[in-house]
């Protein structure tokens, strides 16, 4: 299965779509990862980044209020050397560069089946450090 080197210890998960959470979760889990945590909306989702610190975070482009392109400049600003995976359900080329260029790692589209993105997952966790994670410290809020 993976390298368990390399299987982050704990996930948070932002999108405002339930059931999205609740699958992307179980896939997670499935992998190995000890503990995942999921938030609803942008704001919620930056609160429990600063608070968790996760090795991983799943973050879904197109939100309500704030987006997670915004939201993803926001958590690098405040951790360089976040592991941010986007979540869209477009396969927007200009979407994903911009995100890319942002910091994002890789990015999941969401209509995927769900044994093509446990797949992709773990290519895209193989490339992670995760190491780091124990060791680093975001920059204080503002």
């Amino acid at each position: 299965m993976t390298n368990h080197h390399n299987i982050p210890k704990k996930a948070l998960i932002i999108d405002d779509q339930q059931t999205i959470s609740m699958i992307y979760s179980k896939v997670l889990k499935d992998l190995g990862i000890e503990k995942v945590f999921t938030a609803p909306s942008a704001s919620i989702g930056l609160k429990g980044y600063l608070v968790e610190l996760p090795d991983l975070v799943l973050l879904d482009v197109n939100m309500p209020i704030k987006d997670g392109l915004t939201l993803l400049k926001e958590i690098m600003s405040n951790d360089p050397d976040a592991n941010v995976v986007m979540l869209t359900s477009v396969n927007d080329r200009q979407t994903v560069i911009n995100c890319l260029r942002a910091g994002a790692k890789n990015y999941l589209l969401k209509m995927d089946e769900v044994s093509d993105v446990k797949q992709k997952l773990i290519d895209i966790m193989r490339k992670l450090d995760f190491s780091r994670n124990e060791f680093r410290s975001i920059k204080a809020s503002a």
